[in-house]
């Protein structure tokens, strides 16, 4: 009767123990699904910085080397799904300290500090460039550039209100303009390289997401090296086998023409590669951002 009895209150307590263990479960559920990143302050900032980091970490991707983003739909009407013909590569790229854009607290900004070695600015790009249906430029996207003299970053005079090569130009060794060399490569001067740019992040829909305005990617230049080097060997054997880029069919007067171009597109391929790497080796004893001091 005992060993019954014990047996009894063993199984109602295994029992009482499960019931327990499935609300404290049921309850953590309950709470989790009533969480939300917007529930304090804070919980807005470290959202909106894992968005820009996790943003930066895809546009990063080796395998998105001189890619445009590819948007994904749907969007909001404040988010930006177009880009804007200017691709940076850079040796380091990090968000830092959020804060909120005003009182109302629905948009957070995420300041992004970038090492660049390289600059391709089209000479379509930047102001009366990128307008929509309205006349109205999208591609409002401002660098401040960190002054060694200064110890500050600072805005670029008129940088809106003209094309972006007439500025970014004088930023460093730009590209041999050849025929057949459509894009502004520019090698950025190491006294010129930290620059600081704005990611505006909403924080008023169930998820964050980016603002206007848009942004270059930035490509790692490890990527850009192999990427870039690769391009050229593929150049290379071409010419080696006297076959045109664009038609394998191709003969004659057309043939010539595209064998020249490819020669000349071979040249900035080289320069471009060995900029980077010269950079990279001047550059190798300071740690990227170690020689940035902010007063």
């Amino acid at each position: 009767m005992n060993h019954a009895l014990s047996t009894d209150m063993r199984q109602k307590v295994s029992i009482s123990i499960h019931s327990c263990l499935v609300g404290i479960l049921l309850f953590c559920v309950t709470l989790c699904a009533q969480a939300d990143y917007r529930d304090t302050p804070q919980s807005k900032l470290e959202a909106a910085r894992k968005y820009a980091d996790d943003f930066l970490k895809e546009d990063a991707r080796p395998g998105q080397q001189f890619f445009q983003r590819q948007p994904k739909f749907p969007t909001w009407k404040d988010q930006p799904v177009i880009d804007c013909g200017m691709y940076a590569v850079m040796r380091a790229i990090q968000t830092r300290e959020p804060y909120f854009e005003d009182k109302k607290q629905s948009v957070v900004v995420v300041p992004v500090w970038v090492e660049l070695l390289m600059l391709d600015v089209g000479e379509g790009t930047g102001y009366p460039f990128g307008q929509n249906e309205e006349g109205v430029v999208q591609c409002k996207f401002e660098y401040e550039q960190y002054s060694f003299a200064t110890k500050r970053f600072e805005r670029i005079p008129d940088l809106l209100k003209k094309p972006y090569l007439q500025t970014f130009k004088n930023w460093g060794e730009l590209v041999p303009r050849t025929e057949g060399v459509r894009d502004g490569y520019i090698a950025v001067d190491l006294d010129k390289r930290y620059v600081r740019f704005k990611f505006r992040v909403s924080v008023a829909r169930d998820a964050p997401y980016q603002l206007y305005p848009q942004f270059p990617r930035h490509h790692p230049v490890a990527a850009s090296v192999q990427r870039t080097a690769a391009s050229l060997r593929e150049g290379e054997e071409l010419l080696r086998r006297g076959v045109s880029d664009r038609d394998s069919s191709a003969t004659g007067d057309a043939l010539q023409k595209d064998l020249i171009r490819m020669r000349r597109q071979d040249d900035e391929r080289r320069w471009r590669i060995a900029k980077l790497l010269d950079a990279l080796s001047r550059l190798e004893s300071i740690h990227p951002f170690s020689d940035l001091q902010l007063e």
